[in-house]
């Protein structure tokens, strides 16, 4: 599970690839894709700029984000990433496929991607053997919310924790009924952690 401080920000973790491929030496991949975020609250990219740049909000106002760093310090850090638009469902639909949200049925929020169109996945998954998960956030099924899988896969081989709306902070795991998204204010034992 991963938490937020102060409810702050949505995250959906994209982590892709559970394990490399018995018949290769590829690399694992983790993308980690986020929602409604600035990117100064990452502390690698505020390494980056100076500090009237990186702390913008005042004088050490900043989230500390240790894990997310030493992703970044031992993977790849992208500094030159820009969305083809302005809303959640089509520049998801864009990075997943690489062709503009109209050409992928998902050019406004909340509208569903065409189920024939081809991820990144596909291609890791067929042509490089490698398995493929989703965790977290994925806002290309229409309406739903949360929206647990439709049985739609794009490409991913694992997908039991992607959902569909919302920015949910905590999940549950029932064996019968599947997983459960909750807001702080609906789990009363969490609740009163964060009053």
């Amino acid at each position: 599970m991963m938490s937020t401080k102060n409810g702050f920000l949505a995250i959906a973790l994209l982590a892709s690839i559970l394990g490399s491929s018995a018949q290769n030496d590829a690399p694992n991949l983790v993308i980690v894709y986020t929602d409604e975020h600035n990117f100064r609250t990452i502390g690698a990219y505020r390494e980056l700029l100076s500090k009237e740049h990186s702390e913008l909000w005042g004088d050490g106002v900043v989230v500390d984000t240790p894990n997310l760093d030493r992703l970044a310090h031992e993977g790849s850090l992208f500094t030159s990433f820009y969305t083809v638009a302005p809303l959640c469902t089509p520049s998801r639909a864009s990075f997943m496929t690489g062709l503009y949200p109209k050409a992928t049925g998902a050019w406004l929020n909340h509208n569903a991607m065409d189920p024939d169109m081809k991820t990144w996945a596909h291609i890791l998954k067929q042509k490089k053997g490698y398995h493929t998960g989703y965790v977290g956030k994925w806002h290309l099924n229409g309406n739903e919310k949360p929206g647990w899988n439709s049985g739609k896969k794009f490409g991913f081989t694992e997908n039991k924790w992607q959902y569909n709306r919302g920015h949910w902070k905590f999940f549950d795991d029932d064996p019968v009924n599947g997983p459960t998204a909750y807001e702080v204010s609906s789990r009363p034992a969490l609740s009163s952690l964060f009053k």
